[in-house]
């Protein structure tokens, strides 16, 4: 096994003094009950989703009373608090909910991987693929194309939201993701991004609710320093989580009724198969995500998109995501929106491409781990585009798969979305040719993949 591949971020996130959104966090003597409170309202959460192991959860907060004492997830709970002082309103009972559903997914997960561990231990994750880019740079796209692979295997929302298959059933599993989506429905992010608990998704989910929140680190101005924490911490045991989460799918027979811990008693070709995920926050903790590729062998699929245009995307859905948390301060700020998305994109490239160096350096076969990707190339031949990654990666790509792609696409057909794309105008509050020249180091550097950079 190799080293453990060790780096510190070239750019820090620095507490912005000057955020008139931010608000004093909690004292601990005022927190410590409010957090006994979310535990009890956890517990509860589990019981109504699955009653048939009720007495077994209202014994979890005690039993992994370390794990929910331990930094960084109960510091992250706090963060989202500051300025929650008045227990009646609305922004303190949204953070309340959130943070109820946070700690029973922790707690459920601890249990999962505690009850199902010798089973755990035999399963072994090789060979992934990982779909990496910044937001709203196609990878949501190129996760539905690859997972299309008949030997590919994803993890949907609901899985990520409720992983593990040995204590709730599928039906409280899916009902517990609804719940956590259902405040964020509206037409304006479903035209986005399609919220459907039994889609295939990205890591991100799972990251959110071990306190790895980085969307609404992106668009709540209010959190200034779980900002801060999210960029400055280590959120190793959100990475060492992920592993465990992706068992847990192999095993759960609703999902992968195919997979035997046994390779033996598998079907020939199924041996074959790897997993499909994708994620836009792994540039936030890029020496995390680098070990979790090094543990697994993984390959990383890595889009690159013009700055502009994705910034033209990612803008609006910042702001039609944050159903979670109406009634919270700032959030008609369009400015702050603007100037908070930019900079975090640009601490995003800039760390994520720095790790990616020093990794490379320290083995230079690692570089053949990468393929890089335009978003245009991408988007406008998905099935070439397709059959050179399968090529590159010496993966075995089928008629079957490429028959599964053209049904995607079909049912995938782009709606005209001028008349969205219109009204989105009036949130873009920043000078285009000054962006550019904030974001030439990208250029410079994936030239080839960004060929409408100036247009």
């Amino acid at each position: 096994m190799s080293e453990p591949f060790v780096y510190t971020n070239v750019e820090q996130y620095q507490l912005d003094t000057s955020n008139k959104y931010l608000l004093p966090e909690l004292p601990e003597s005022a927190f410590g009950p409010i957090y006994l409170k979310v535990q009890e309202y956890a517990v509860q959460l589990m019981c109504q989703l699955d009653p048939t192991h009720a007495e077994e959860y209202k014994t979890l907060p005690q039993k992994y009373h370390t794990q929910l004492e331990a930094n960084p997830f109960k510091q992250a709970a706090r963060e989202f608090f500051a300025g929650c002082f008045d227990p009646n309103s609305q922004m303190f009972k949204n953070v309340f909910k959130y943070c109820v559903g946070q700690v029973s997914v922790y707690l459920r997960f601890l249990y999962e991987q505690e009850i199902d561990k010798e089973n755990l231990s035999k399963v072994e994750i090789k060979n992934p693929l990982f779909i990496v880019s910044m937001p709203r740079s196609g990878s949501t796209f190129a996760h539905h194309v690859m997972s299309s692979d008949p030997l590919a295997t994803s993890i949907k929302m609901y899985e990520h939201f409720c992983p593990g298959s040995k204590t709730m059933s599928s039906e409280g599993r899916l009902n517990f993701g609804k719940r956590v989506i259902e405040p964020m429905l509206n037409d304006d992010i479903n035209k986005r991004h399609k919220m459907d608990v039994e889609q295939y998704e990205e890591e991100i989910c799972f990251k959110a609710m071990l306190g790895f929140s980085w969307v609404y680190s992106l668009c709540l101005p209010r959190l200034e320093q779980y900002r801060e924490h999210l960029w400055n911490g280590n959120f190793k045991f959100v990475y060492d989580g992920l592993l465990e989460e992706f068992k847990m799918h192999l095993l759960d027979k609703r999902e992968c009724p195919w997979y035997d811990t046994d390779v033996s008693k598998m079907e020939e070709k199924k041996k074959n198969f790897h997993l499909c995920l994708k994620a836009v926050s792994h540039f936030v903790e890029p020496m995390n995500f680098f070990n979790l590729v090094n543990a697994t062998e993984g390959r990383i699929l890595w889009i690159h998109r013009e700055i502009i245009p994705e910034l033209k995307s990612l803008i609006p859905g910042c702001i039609a995501i944050r159903g979670n948390f109406v009634g919270d301060i700032g959030m008609d700020d369009v400015k702050w929106t603007n100037e908070c998305t930019i900079k975090i994109i640009w601490l995003c490239l800039k760390n994520g491409i720095a790790a990616r160096d020093k990794w490379v350096s320290e083995d230079p076969q690692r570089e053949k781990q990468i393929y890089d990707i335009s978003f245009t190339a991408l988007t406008k031949d998905p099935i070439g585009e397709t059959k050179k990654i399968y090529k590159y990666f010496n993966m075995e790509y089928s008629e079957e798969f490429e028959e599964n792609i053209k049904k995607l696409l079909k049912q995938k057909e782009q709606k005209d979305r001028k008349e969205d794309k219109e009204k989105d105008k009036k949130l873009f509050m920043f000078d285009e040719e000054e962006v550019k020249k904030q974001f030439m180091f990208y250029y410079e550097r994936f030239e080839k993949y960004l060929p409408d950079y100036f247009k």
